[in-house]
């Protein structure tokens, strides 16, 4: 089956209130592309209504209870997350998506240190510009902006036509008081994609700032 197949049977699931049965279905497609934020969306909205209706769902696969731990993820039920990501993990001790998403819970619980721990693992196993870049924002948020300037380095380098990527290093840039160079990580962002309304905003701010400043002088 194609992957909009398999979107249309999912939804033939639900419309038939078959929603473990959807619920599965959207773990197995989430093995395939777990970048897909419209099952993402699915799943959360299945995984709520399963709950509501006290469904029995038990996962059976990594990728089940990476899903399962997902939607508590959303739920704010942080803990109970990563209960779901480490049964994934006992499965399959090389999926690395568990690591980010447990890397994502940790950092909520302020474990930083093992989240930083989760992402280089999963950076080990799948080398990839948004784990690198999930690794910057950790260092961000600890305040070591060198470190988290590198890992934008690195993310941009593995993954140089990830508009968001691009944008994100100009942010960090732009913080971190280098706004030239902040500058021309936007302009790639747009080069990208012409319609990025952040970093064209992002991008005329610097503008101006850049001139008060020459006219300051």
């Amino acid at each position: 089956m194609t992957i909009t197949e398999r979107k249309q049977l999912i939804k033939e699931l639900i419309q038939q209130d078959k929603y473990p049965d959807a619920l599965i279905e959207c773990s197995n497609l989430f093995k395939d592309d777990p970048k897909d934020q419209e099952n993402i969306k699915q799943f959360l909205f299945l995984f709520n209504r399963i709950n509501d209706g006290n469904y029995e769902f038990e996962p059976e696969t990594p990728e089940q209870f990476v899903m399962r731990g997902v939607a508590k993820f959303y739920n704010q039920e942080f803990e109970d997350s990563i209960y779901d990501f480490e049964k994934a993990l006992a499965l399959d001790s090389k999926h690395h998506y568990a690591l980010r998403t447990r890397a994502f819970s940790l950092k909520f619980l302020g474990k930083f240190d093992e989240a930083i721990s989760d992402l280089n693992t999963a950076i080990e196993i799948q080398p990839t510009g948004e784990y690198y870049d999930d690794l910057s924002e950790l260092y961000q948020i600890l305040s070591e902006y060198k470190t988290a300037l590198k890992y934008h380095q690195l993310a941009i380098e593995i993954s140089p036509a990830d508009t968001r990527l691009w944008y994100n290093y100009g942010v960090d840039l732009a913080v971190c008081g280098y706004l030239e160079d902040a500058m021309v990580k936007y302009n790639k962002a747009i080069e990208l994609w012409p319609q990025y309304e952040d970093a064209i905003v992002n991008r005329n701010i610097i503008i101006e700032s850049l001139k008060r400043s020459f006219f300051t002088i």
